[in-house]
């Protein structure tokens, strides 16, 4: 028997009061299913489009299975990081893990929506890598859905935290009052808000991945100081440390900040 196995996303869940979040939750629905552009759209019009599109994949392929059996499995990790991650400042990167690590190097201001307890829950890449390998050839596996998310769940404040340690280095963030950090966005048009901030800050996601260790037997191998730990190792063996990272848009949203706004340090 085959198996075809799909990638999705955690993003396709509606909000909710609940956690974690399993796999029968509600999606988000409502919304064009358009073609994810990438020009002249806004960030959030385009992830928007871009969760759409991962749900109208689930619905086809959920429709497949039940008209004829076609041996699909949906797989929806969360925020992936790991080795080989793009960092921001680099082209066509995110601002992500790399991003701090960045940051930190340099002994740099990490800006902050919000008071910074929101949970993030992601996955290591060799993990997400074991979960994919776990569903061929298990025909219970069939017609499912999985989340694949890693063992635990951190504040960002508390991520931050354990970068910093992991680094040896001191973290210095800059918490903004959500209404400041708005304002920042709408005033500086040209800023992406991933290109300052890209984690959770409005709710606090956690995934549960109760099902896919229940039924393939799949266990993650990283947790997640272990594999912020493995991933710097390679990121300083790669010498990206010493890559040209471009942090001048801190700069920028700094400046308005600090003439906006009563900045919270820690």
């Amino acid at each position: 028997m085959g198996s075809y196995v799909f990638c999705s996303t955690v993003g396709v869940y509606a909000p909710t009061d609940l956690a974690p979040i399993r796999e029968e939750f509600p999606l988000i629905r409502g919304c064009d299913a358009g073609e994810y552009r990438r020009d002249g759209t806004s960030e959030a019009e385009r992830r928007r489009l871009l969760f759409a599109n991962k749900i109208l994949c689930e619905d086809i392929l959920v429709k497949m299975f039940s008209r004829s059996g076609f041996p699909a499995t949906i797989i929806r990790p969360p925020y992936i990081y790991g080795p080989h991650e793009p960092g921001r400042r680099m082209p066509d990167g995110k601002n992500r893990l790399f991003g701090i690590f960045a940051r930190l190097a340099r002994g740099r201001k990490l800006i902050v929506p919000g008071d910074g307890l929101a949970m993030t829950h992601s996955v290591h890449v060799d993990d997400v890598a074991t979960a994919f390998a776990a569903v061929p050839g298990r025909s219970e596996a069939v017609g499912k859905v999985y989340n694949a998310s890693g063992p635990e769940a951190v504040t960002f404040n508390g991520y931050v935290n354990l970068i910093a340690s992991i680094m040896g280095v001191d973290a210095e963030t800059v918490h903004v009052e959500v209404r400041d950090y708005e304002a920042m966005l709408e005033d500086l048009a040209s800023l992406q808000a991933s290109e300052i901030f890209d984690y959770p800050w409005k709710e606090s996601p956690v995934y549960s991945n109760e099902k896919l260790c229940g039924e393939l037997g799949w266990s993650p191998r990283y947790g997640i100081h272990d594999g912020v730990e493995m991933t710097y190792r390679w990121w300083l063996e790669q010498d990206m440390e010493q890559q040209p990272w471009d942090l001048s848009l801190d700069d920028r949203a700094l400046v308005w900040l600090e003439s906006h706004s009563s900045l919270g340090t820690s």
